[in-house]
C-alpha cells in the first residue's frame, strides 16, 4: 500500500494525475455493465500490487534480469506489454524522468509497429529509482554500449535480436505471484486495470486515468473501470430519503 501511495502522490505533484473529488452522482455508469462487474475478480489488491512493486524494485537493484525488467517498468507505468518490449533508449528521458512511447512490438510479426491507438503515443512519468534500474540494465546490454551505441536498438533485444514474447513475461509474472504467495492467477494485462481502478478509487481524474493508459478516449475507462470504484455515496442517498419521512 505505501508503494502505491507514492507513487500516486509522485503521479500527482508531476502533474500527470489530477486530484480531484468527484461524486459518484454525476458519473453514469451503463447498466448492466458485465465489462466491469467481470473485472472484478482480475483486480490485484492494493496490498499485494505493492507486494509486486516492492519485490522488484528490490530484486532489479540487485540483479539483471530482462523478464524481471519489463515487469517493473510495467507495474511502475501501466504500460501495455507490447509498449514496453518496444522501447529504445532513446524512449527515456533520464532529466525528466519520462518515458515516451511512439511505437509497440508486433509479436506475430516479429517486429515494431504502430500502437493500438492514436493516444496510445504518450509520456509517462516514471519514478527515479526505476529510471536507475533501467540505465543499469541498459548498460549491460548492447542497447547502451558506449563503445558503439545504437539509440533505435530495442533494450530489450539480447545478443541475437530475440525480443521476449508477451507469453514469456506474463508466464514470468505468474511465477512470481506464487513466489509472493498472491492467490488470482493475475495476467500481466491486468496491471493495468489495477491502476486504473486504484488510481479512480483514489478518486483521480479519469480523464487524466485514460491519457496515462493511452486509451483511445475516457469513456473506454469509465466502462471498464467505473463499476469497479466503490459506492461511497450510498449513506449520503440514505440520508436524503429520510428528509421524505
Amino acid at each position: 500500500m505505501l508503494f502505491f501511495k507514492i507513487n500516486f502522490i509522485f503521479l500527482v505533484h508531476s502533474g500527470w494525475v489530477i486530484y480531484q473529488k468527484i461524486s459518484m452522482e454525476d458519473i453514469v455508469v451503463p447498466k448492466g455493465n458485465k465489462v466491469a462487474r467481470s473485472m472484478d475478480s482480475k483486480v490485484m489488491s492494493a496490498d499485494n500490487f505493492s507486494k509486486v512493486k516492492n519485490f522488484l524494485l528490490k530484486y532489479t537493484k540487485e540483479n539483471i534480469s530482462r523478464n524481471y525488467m519489463v515487469m517493473l517498468i510495467i507495474v511502475f507505468t501501466g504500460m501495455q506489454v507490447g509498449e514496453a518490449l518496444a522501447l529504445t533508449i532513446d524512449s527515456f528521458d533520464f532529466k525528466e524522468n519520462t518515458v515516451t512511447i511512439k511505437q509497440a512490438w508486433k509479436c506475430l510479426e516479429k517486429k515494431v509497429g504502430e500502437t493500438k491507438t492514436v493516444n496510445a503515443h504518450r509520456t509517462i512519468p516514471v519514478p527515479p529509482d526505476v529510471l536507475e534500474r533501467i540505465k543499469k540494465f541498459c548498460g549491460s546490454t548492447k542497447a547502451a554500449s558506449s563503445i558503439s551505441p545504437d539509440k533505435d536498438r530495442l533494450i530489450f533485444e539480447d545478443a541475437f535480436s530475440n525480443v521476449p514474447s508477451p507469453s514469456t513475461i506474463n508466464s514470468a509474472f505468474k511465477t512470481l505471484q506464487k513466489r509472493l504467495d498472491i492467490e488470482g492467477n493475475f495476467s500481466i494485462h491486468m496491471i493495468r486495470h489495477t491502476i486504473a481502478s486504484l488510481l479512480i478509487e483514489k478518486q483521480a481524474d479519469i480523464v487524466q486515468v485514460s491519457r496515462l493508459l493511452g486509451h483511445s478516449s475516457p469513456k473506454v475507462t469509465a466502462t471498464y473501470y467505473l463499476g469497479l470504484v466503490p459506492d461511497r455515496d450510498f449513506k449520503k442517498r440514505k440520508r436524503l430519503m429520510n428528509l421524505l419521512e
